[in-house]
């Protein structure tokens, strides 16, 4: 069985523990609350306790026989962004579940963090990678692109491309409503059969920041710089986009170090 726990930061002492059906849960915590988010529902727990305040369904559009689960949530002090990817592996432990669609969400759903109330989804034409998934300046970012096993099985097929592209869409976060997107070019490089830890540093992904209002977004090494206001790019690197990154308010480090 698989447990979420709380802990007091400053003596270790165990607060209290709650029973999860998995470890394919998603969760989020605020001052005022945990958000706990599995299969097509959210659970809002008390921090002190765990006791579970209320239970927020998702409404989407999906087959009965699609399997929806939640993959990642972001929140901010108004929206609750839960995204939701289908067809995930049954599986006890999410490492063997990365490179196989725990990574990749079919729909946004976003929510009234005060009141628990849908506002809007959204759908990927392909798929949003969670780790291009953020909210900023009143706005949710996401990069919608081919998997990385798809396309891969395609180059074993003898059918791929030189390139593919990635859409990146500025929704604003109460209506739902696309602000501006844009699509880029990047070139093929193999990222499965070596495990998902593998994929990750050159798959889409995206990071904010606030104080100059500029959206990272970047793949396969690349990374340009965007102006969240109006889509602008400020500047494009072909090499300094390897990602996980520690971003600060004037710099950031990339995984290689630089």
């Amino acid at each position: 069985e698989k447990e979420l726990k709380a802990i007091d930061i400053y003596t270790g002492r165990l607060l209290w523990k709650r029973k999860t059906p998995s470890a394919i849960v998603r969760m989020v915590t605020f001052p005022d609350a945990v958000y706990v988010a599995s299969g097509l529902k959210c659970d809002v727990l008390a921090p002190a306790t765990g006791e579970v305040v209320k239970s927020l369904p998702l409404q989407i559009e999906t087959a009965a026989e699609a399997n929806p689960g939640v993959v990642a949530v972001r929140a901010t002090d108004d929206l609750l962004l839960i995204a939701i990817g289908f067809d995930l592996p049954e599986s006890h432990h999410s490492h063997s579940a990365m490179d196989h669609g725990l990574w990749d969400a079919k729909i946004l759903v976003g929510l009234d963090r005060k009141t628990g109330g849908q506002r809007w989804t959204r759908r990927a034409e392909h798929r949003f990678n969670l780790h291009s998934i953020l909210i900023g300046d009143g706005l949710v970012f996401a990069s919608d692109s081919i998997s990385p096993a798809i396309v891969d099985k395609a180059k074993r097929r003898g059918e791929s491309r030189d390139a593919y592209e990635s859409k990146t869409v500025a929704v604003d976060g109460r209506t739902g409503q696309v602000r501006w997107q844009k699509t880029y070019s990047y070139k093929y490089r193999a990222m499965t059969g070596r495990g998902p830890l593998a994929i990750r540093p050159y798959d889409d992904w995206q990071a904010y920041n606030e104080r100059h209002g500029i959206l990272l977004t970047g793949k396969s090494g690349e990374v340009r710089a965007i102006d969240v206001k109006t889509g602008e790019v400020k500047w494009h690197s072909t090499s300094a986009g390897v990602q996980p990154l520690i971003l600060s308010d004037y710099d950031f480090i990339n995984q290689s170090g630089h």
